[in-house]
């Protein structure tokens, strides 16, 4: 997905395309899986995708806090 995202927006920018998929691993390899690069792709990336899907009545990160919880009568 990180080579495609990389190469899609080079395109629709009008920049070469000249890196490979395989020069996208070694990069990743280079940097590392946890490193502020990857973490800010896959964040953007969520963000992405998460704007697009419905929210809940009851989302919990919608509202910014928890419903407290309604305590129940004895029986």
């Amino acid at each position: 997905m990180l080579f495609h995202s990389l190469s899609f927006n080079d395109k629709l920018a009008g920049n070469p395309i000249d890196y490979t998929l395989d020069n996208v691993f070694d990069w990743v390899d280079e940097i590392g899986l946890q490193s502020e690069q990857i973490a800010l792709y896959c964040t953007t990336f969520a963000e992405s995708i998460k704007v697009h899907l419905p929210k809940a009545e009851n989302d919990e990160a919608s509202e910014g806090k928890k419903a407290p919880l309604k305590k129940e009568a004895k029986k």
